[in-house]
């Protein structure tokens, strides 16, 4: 993979290898991935623990609500192209249909992790839309104060308390 692909496409294709890695070599229970630009992570390491009690798979939306239509950047069919779930989160839960979903995951990202829109290929995250049909266990988490970014911040209440953000 290290010749096939960008350094990008790289990155993304090693996510799946990683999860896998943690519940198979170290034996972890529950697994919760953040991308590095994930702001206080603990909030949403303490939540979404919780939340693998009852579901192995949780995924979070690019959008909670739809985006005006005004011609701006990014739109609709832009998440589209990119992907519905955002995959600087997911948190996996050592049951069945985790594992089912990384071996899945791991082989498509093996050779078909790149960032070729016009391909419908968006690095890991188009493969992601699958999930929700192909895998029972699945929770989406449509908390607000969850992946707030440039792309949702009309749909998120974001307050601003000295120097930090609420």
């Amino acid at each position: 993979m290290c010749f096939r692909y960008t350094v990008l496409e790289l990155n993304t294709a090693a996510q799946a290898v990683l999860l896998a890695h943690l519940f198979a070599r170290h034996g972890f229970e529950k697994v919760v991935y953040f991308d590095p630009d994930i702001l206080d992570p603990r909030r949403a390491r303490r939540v979404s623990c919780a939340r693998l009690d009852d579901a192995a798979i949780l995924l979070t939306p690019h959008l909670t609500a739809p985006l005006p239509d005004d011609g701006l950047v990014p739109s609709e069919i832009n998440i589209l192209q990119a992907g519905t779930y955002n995959l600087g989160f997911v948190a996996l839960a050592r049951r069945a249909s985790a594992r089912a979903l990384l071996r899945w995951w791991e082989a498509r990202l093996a050779d078909r992790c790149q960032m070729a829109v016009e391909r419908g290929m968006h690095v890991d995250q188009k493969w992601i839309d699958l999930v929700p049909g192909f895998f029972d266990d699945v929770a989406i988490v449509r908390d607000p104060s969850w992946n707030v970014a440039y792309w949702n911040a009309p749909h998120r209440p974001i307050v601003r308390d000295g120097d930090r953000l609420d």
